[in-house]
C-alpha cells in the first residue's frame, strides 16, 4: 500500500516529506484544528443529583466488596 502511495506521490510530483500544513489551504487547516478542539477537549458534565449518588454508591459498594474480600 505504501509503495502505492509513493507511486501516485511521484506521478503527481507530490513531495511527501514536506510539512502537512503546506499541503492544505488555510481554510483547510482551519476547519482541521476546529474539528480537533471540538471532539478532544474536555466537555463539562450534565450529571444531576441521582447521576452523582448512583457513582457515591457504586463506589462505596466496591470499597466494602475490597475491604472484605481482599
Amino acid at each position: 500500500m505504501l509503495a502505492s502511495y509513493e507511486q501516485y506521490a511521484h506521478k503527481h510530483n507530490i513531495n511527501l516529506n514536506r510539512n502537512l500544513t503546506s499541503l492544505l489551504c488555510y481554510t483547510d487547516i482551519r476547519n482541521l484544528a476546529q474539528k480537533i478542539d471540538d471532539e478532544f477537549t474536555y466537555k463539562k458534565a450534565n450529571c444531576d443529583k441521582y447521576d452523582y449518588l448512583i457513582a457515591g454508591v457504586a463506589g462505596g459498594i466496591g470499597a466494602l466488596i475490597d475491604i472484605f474480600l481482599v
